[in-house]
């Protein structure tokens, strides 16, 4: 397998696991509000999202408004954000970037015309017999 396609195919193949992680993860039981039991909503508007959620993840009830974190907790108003879920999100960040980096350099990589073509022979000249 060669061509664009082999890759394009090369280019999502480690976005692919990311996804399938996703979809996992939402298709897991639905986390109800710990103050008035609405159900939680799966997706949520960015607009809506505090700072604290956009590192850590989490939801706001749509019926009392409570801050509530991803396992289902209640989240006191004003709440810090945890270090190590904050560090633990830039080193994932960062391992992803390298990946898509090396993919990206092997994809971009054009080989010269000579490691194009394996059977061309690179000629030398034998100075000695052209000297006499």
């Amino acid at each position: 397998m060669s061509g664009p396609f082999h890759s394009v195919l090369v280019g999502i193949a480690p976005f692919v696991p990311f996804f399938v992680i996703l979809l996992f993860l939402n298709m897991q039981q639905q986390k109800t509000c710990p103050d008035c039991g609405e159900a939680l909503p799966r997706i949520q508007s960015i607009f809506k999202m505090t700072k604290r959620q956009w590192l850590e993840g989490g939801y706001i009830c749509p019926k009392c408004g409570c801050e509530v974190d991803t396992a289902g907790r209640k989240v006191p108003a004003g709440a810090a954000i945890r270090l190590r879920s904050f560090v633990t999100k830039i080193v994932m960040l960062t391992v992803l970037c390298v990946i898509g980096a090396v993919l990206l350099s092997f994809i971009l990589h054009r080989p010269s015309p000579q490691e194009a073509s394996p059977h061309t022979t690179i000629r030398t000249t034998n100075r000695s017999a052209t000297r006499q």
